[in-house]
């Protein structure tokens, strides 16, 4: 692939129209659907009071995995209601930055595999299921996306010529601290990364720049914060922090991942479909996933193919080595330590992926001598219809609706205000957002340190996840019960049970929720 003169000239109105289209993006890709679990936790730190609460709270001993993300939720709260939409739409700002350092690197490469790549990076169905939740995952897609345009423009300045640039500089440091922060295995990436900008430093470029004032104190920035984010992290680790043990990593789950990543989430059922029929759920949906997976696989061996004829078999054969290895040290991690490791754990692959992908697009789009139009052309189009269609399922199909905790919740008030006794078997920060009168235990989930549930009786509604089938027996009756994910809040079977013993029913159906009444309240 050649490349472009680096002073390729950009005009302001083309990087605000650039950004608009990536705002525009964001904002149909974002809803205000219901918070569910993981985003509660992103609320909270939001709606924090002073930075001591979030200073105690990120040293709490067995700590955070993502510190950096939920000290930017604070301060994005200071100025941004924590409502549904204001919460996601913290992604925008981390989004279009990271786009426009891409588009800033790709200046230097050809404009069809350039603009290729750009749109795959906006429109990829993983990219939009996560802009579309208050976590973590599209602050390390941005940083892995930084990182990239770095390596691109490294790899320009060896065919263009000139120094490295202090911009792309900071954007490298910029990037690395936010995928360092923003989660424990972000470490892994960027390790990655230095790896392999040393090794092309020593192969192909001078360390002269690295003299300058500029390039002094950014690689100074980089060493505390990654420093000092290492510490933290071993501190966390120490006292106990990890991720969840509630499930591990299995042959099944790396399939999953394999799909998500490929960009097939939106095709298939819902994830909620997924998790309680496992691989029966994808039986609908075979024709269109066989379809599907076929033309993503064809365009992805075509990339492959253009890079291995760029970079040569030996030279791609390390490129693929140092991009795979975070990859390989997760899965490691999931098997070795008993934690599901799920598509969104190797978000930060994406931007390498989403690179063969446009190479491969960028080859099938390439004109044929005496014709238009191929069918390379129309596997191209297929693709991105295929990637489309996947976001926009993600966004608006049903199956694909979020845990309603909202819905939940305003059932739970509504049969309070009755004077109904109400059992809540879900998240405990859930049930304090929507604001659930009661007593809810969820600083144990950060602490590692929980109350031992109290048997008795309590004004309000009633969290029952923690109860013991005894305690249950000692309680009052309910009149309603609201149950979410027996895996997670009933995983001894214990309230289900009563709830049969009893005689209640499921009355109501909500995603993730079941509503359970006394039979002849059903009736």
């Amino acid at each position: 692939m050649t490349t472009n003169n680096l002073s390729l000239p950009i005009k302001k109105w083309e990087v605000l129209f650039f950004t608009l289209i990536q705002v525009s993006v964001m904002l149909i890709a974002i809803s205000n659907e219901s918070l569910w679990i993981d985003e509660f936790w992103n609320a909270y730190f939001a709606s924090l009071g002073s930075v001591n609460e979030l200073y105690e709270l990120l040293l709490i001993p067995s700590g955070s995995q993502t510190p950096l993300h939920f000290a930017y939720n604070y301060f994005w709260g200071l100025f941004f209601q924590p409502s549904e939409l204001g919460l996601r739409l913290s992604n925008l700002p981390l989004f279009v930055l990271a786009q426009l350092s891409l588009y800033w690197a790709l200046r230097a490469y050809p404009k069809k595999f350039s603009y290729l790549f750009l749109v795959i990076s906006a429109l990829h169905p993983l990219v939009w299921q996560y802009a579309n939740e208050a976590r973590p995952y599209i602050m390390i897609y941005a940083g892995s996306e930084m990182i990239l345009a770095y390596l691109l423009h490294m790899h320009a300045i060896k065919f263009n010529g000139g120094r490295i640039s202090p911009l792309f500089s900071a954007i490298f440091v910029f990037g690395s601290i936010l995928l360092f922060g923003a989660s424990l295995l972000g470490v892994f990436w960027v390790f990655a990364a230095c790896l392999y900008v040393a090794y092309f430093h020593f192969q192909h470029l001078d360390w002269r720049y690295l003299k300058r004032v500029e390039s002094v104190i950014l690689l100074g920035l980089f060493l505390a914060a990654t420093s000092l984010l290492t510490i933290y992290y071993l501190n966390n680790l120490i006292h106990g922090g990890g991720a969840s043990r509630i499930s591990a990593t299995t042959a099944a789950t790396l399939m999953f991942d394999a799909y998500e990543l490929l960009g097939l989430s939106g095709i298939g059922p819902g994830r909620l479909e997924v998790r309680e029929s496992g691989l029966a759920s994808l039986s609908p949906y075979w024709l269109w996933l066989i379809a599907s997976s076929a033309i993503i696989l064809a365009t992805l061996i075509k990339g492959l193919q253009e890079a291995t004829k760029l970079l040569g078999s030996k030279k791609l054969l390390l490129v693929g080595a140092l991009g795979l290895l975070p990859l390989i040290i997760v899965i490691i991690s999931g098997f070795a330590m008993h934690w599901r490791v799920l598509g969104r754990h190797m978000i930060a692959e994406l931007p390498l992926l989403n690179l063969l992908f446009a190479l491969g697009l960028a080859k099938l789009f390439e004109k044929k001598a005496g014709r238009n139009f191929s069918f390379q052309s129309i596997l191209a189009i297929a693709f991105l219809s295929v990637l489309v269609y996947s976001s926009c399922s993600l966004r608006f199909a049903d199956r694909h609706r979020k845990d309603d905790y909202r819905a939940a919740a305003t059932i739970a008030k509504q049969e309070f205000s009755k004077g109904q006794r109400v059992w809540w078997a879900a998240d405990a920060l859930g049930a304090r957002y929507y604001k659930l009168p009661g007593e809810f235990d969820f600083m144990g989930e950060l602490t590692s340190i929980y109350k031992p549930y109290e048997c008795i009786d309590q004004p309000g509604v009633l969290s029952v996840s923690a109860a013991t089938g005894e305690c249950l027996e000692t309680l009052s009756p309910p009149d309603v019960v609201i149950l979410s994910k027996p895996e997670t809040y009933d995983r001894a079977g214990v309230i289900v049970a009563y709830l049969e013993a009893m005689g209640f029913e499921k009355t109501q159906t909500l995603p993730a929720f079941t509503i359970w009444r006394k039979s002849h309240q059903a009736n």
